[in-house]
């Protein structure tokens, strides 16, 4: 079995120049769009059980509270969700750390990590509790 060494042993580090970079981004997005992807979060089936009441649910759910309470970890890698047929559609928002932030337009799929296939990333979804569309 191959071990991979990690380029960070964790991402904490990086949570707030992420969180700071979409911010900037989603303020830029037309109003619109940002309903478009909440009520794809209040209503879709995929997604998980939440407490009757979660403002994680809402539609009106302000960007910052939503992404300070679903910002995550997560071991899917930048590279292995580029590959994918949502790499057609992301694009490059911002840069920490010499890697880029990507957005992937239409989805409200947000993420950051060091650019190798294994490493962990940062992500966010603005459809959060749904999955993102494509996903």
């Amino acid at each position: 079995m191959t071990t991979i060494e990690r380029k960070y042993a964790n991402l904490d580090a990086f949570q707030p120049e992420f969180r700071a970079v979409v911010l900037a981004h989603i303020a830029t997005l037309p109003a619109s769009e940002w309903e478009r992807l909440r009520t794809i979060g209040a209503h879709s089936r995929d997604r998980p059980p939440l407490p009757h009441g979660s403002p994680l649910f809402a539609i009106d759910t302000p960007a910052d509270v939503l992404l300070d309470g679903t910002l995550s970890e997560d071991s899917t890698s930048v590279e292995d969700v580029l590959s994918t047929t949502l790499g057609a559609l992301a694009v490059t928002i911002g840069e920490i750390a010499g890697e880029p932030v990507w957005y992937v337009e239409g989805t409200g799929l947000y993420l950051w990590g060091p650019a190798r296939v294994g490493e962990f990333s940062l992500s966010f979804w603005a459809t959060y509790p749904a999955y993102p569309p494509g996903w």
